[in-house]
């Protein structure tokens, strides 16, 4: 263990059993006569307990937190600059304020790709970070966020393509937080940035609903690296079967929890061949609302798009793998390249298939799902819904410009923007250079983007109607009850709560087992009671499904 890796072990294992002492301190190296040491300094600091004062949440999107770091190393860029240039983790300590209270010894370290190299490059002073504020001492933020991910909106000049994003897909399934932070340093305003919420073990807690103990995979793979000979070739992250042996996945995963390339490899081989056995291993709602979403929103930088990267894994303790979306900064048209060879037009954009990927069998997660009739209706389902709730009726639009008023004093008050401020005007609306690329205005995109969905034949073919979804208790019974169209085929899906599988079970229109009327439209079930059951509905006929309520798969309704 290196050094500096066993001094924080020795501090930590001090506080343990000596909670009394709390002075931050600094790691620095001595050199003289030739030798070199490690030296530990505590350091005289105002010391506040994150429970003194209450702070408004940190990730409000109408509130923009000031995030104050002090480093204790005068270097400390060059220190950074150089752990993420030689691809290490480690981190570089500093103090860290924020609503007037002060946290010592936290870790930080640069992050991001593109977002760090190309910026880099260009020797552009704005560089993104991870902030670990429990890298020594158990700090939580009000909310008990101990991680800060700070982006530095690279190729976004709106700022808003990230935060927009994680809004819309929050309405459907699990997905991070964001909104706007001022990052200080040692007393310089650094900059705007987008502040999102960390895949880790307090978002599973709240997001999940699991305890954070099972397995978790970032899906990005590292790139340049070169599998073994032995391996099959695959595409990135893409969750094509490479064979049984671990090593074949371990430059196309980061796995983030202690275990689990058994559990991955074998995810992989059920996709590829017991395709009958996918919810045993796969939470399919989930991934067709993760798939729906990339397609409305045009999410290209992700599962759906060239590189095949930029979501997480989180295989729960019951042994169920959900997929989790992020990195949203080219959501939204950002990124052009959808596999297929060369940069996509501005009409292609706009014009993007529903269907794209879905006779590639390096996209498992799309060839394999969608092939099945009854997911593919669901995923049709997502489709209409999301464009319906965002695209369509304009709520999107709407959004992107009370969002955009309320930064755009901060923006023009950035001194270190990566793009012209008269970009952050123009690419509301209009096709803008940025970072070498050129980025589709929202606005250009959404309004094609809307005429194109609302004209597309998938949303021609009328679903089954569906309404007045209820659940009345009796004593130890619960009846559930649906109106719908007689023909249709209609199920109720139930669970005990996140994250178990919701389980399906065929409703009755027929005048028997307890439905009182054949041919009404309204369709029954009788169950035993259990309170906080939560429960959804689909209707399906042989065009199209129906979601009640129109964001279920993921979220539902609940029995009181």
């Amino acid at each position: 263990m290196p050094i500096h890796s066993q001094i924080i072990s020795l501090v930590r294992r001090l506080r343990a059993s000596r909670p009394e002492i709390q002075a931050p301190y600094t790691l620095s190296k001595i050199c003289g006569r030739g030798r070199c040491f490690i030296g530990l300094f505590f350091i005289s600091l105002p010391i506040f307990s994150s429970a003194q004062k209450e702070a408004p949440d940190f990730f409000e999107w109408n509130a923009i937190p000031e995030i104050h770091l002090s480093f204790y190393d005068a270097d400390w860029h060059e220190r950074l600059d150089s752990m993420k240039q030689s691809g290490s983790e480690q981190r570089l300590l500093a103090s860290l304020t924020y609503d007037e209270v002060t946290y010592d010894s936290v870790g930080v370290r640069y992050k991001g790709n593109s977002s760090f190299h190309a910026t880099t490059r260009d020797e552009e002073r704005k560089l993104p970070f991870n902030i670990k504020l429990d890298e020594v001492l158990d700090h939580t933020l009000p909310g008990g966020y101990d991680k800060i991910k700070l982006s530095n909106v690279f190729r976004d000049p709106t700022f808003l393509r990230e935060v927009i994003s994680y809004e819309v897909a929050r309405r459907y399934m699990p997905a991070p937080r964001a909104n706007f932070a001022k990052l200080y340093i040692n007393g310089e305003y650094l900059g705007l940035y987008n502040n999102t919420e960390s895949i880790d073990k307090s978002f599973l807690r709240s997001g999940i609903g699991d305890r954070g103990k099972g397995v978790l995979f970032k899906c990005d793979p590292t790139w340049g690296a070169k599998q073994p000979e032995r391996c099959p070739e695959g595409d990135k992250a893409s969750l094509m079967y490479l064979g049984r042996d671990p090593n074949c996945y371990f430059s196309l995963y980061e796995k983030k929890s202690d275990r689990g390339w058994t559990a991955l490899v074998e995810l992989t081989r059920v996709l590829h061949t017991e395709r009958e056995r996918i919810e045993d291993v796969l939470n399919v709602e989930l991934t067709l609302w993760m798939l729906a979403f990339n397609t409305i929103m045009v999410n290209l930088d992700s599962y759906s798009g060239r590189l095949c990267h930029n979501y997480y894994l989180y295989q729960d303790t019951a042994g169920i793998f959900h997929p989790l979306v992020w990195d949203m900064n080219l959501s939204l048209g950002g990124f052009r390249y959808d596999g297929g060879g060369k940069a996509l037009s501005n009409e292609e954009l706009t014009e993007l298939s529903p269907f794209l990927h879905f006779n590639n069998p390096k996209r498992p997660l799309i060839s394999v799902l969608l092939k099945n009739p009854n997911y593919r209706k669901r995923y049709v389902a997502c489709l209409r819904t999301l464009a319906e709730d965002h695209l369509i009726n304009g709520q999107i639009a709407s959004r992107i410009e009370e969002l955009h008023e309320f930064i755009a004093p901060e923006v023009a008050k950035d001194p270190n923007r990566l793009y012209p401020l008269e970009d952050f005007e123009k690419n509301i609306s209009e096709t803008t250079e940025a970072g070498g690329a050129y980025i589709i205005g929202l606005m250009e995109l959404l309004e094609g983007r809307s005429a194109y969905l609302a004209a597309h034949p998938l949303f021609q073919k009328a679903p089954p109607s569906a309404s007045n979804p209820a659940a009345t208790i009796d004593g130890e019974q619960v009846t559930f009850l649906l109106n719908s169209d007689p023909s249709a085929q209609v199920k109720l899906y139930i669970r005990r709560g996140a994250p178990e599988r919701y389980i399906p079970h065929s409703m009755r229109d027929d005048g028997k087992k307890g439905d009182q009327t054949a041919g009404d439209g309204i369709f029954t079930l009788t169950l035993p009671y259990q309170s906080g059951l939560e429960y959804y509905f689909t209707a399906e006929n042989e065009d199209a499904m129906t979601l009640i309520p129109r964001h279920a798969g993921w979220f539902g309704l609940k029995l009181e």
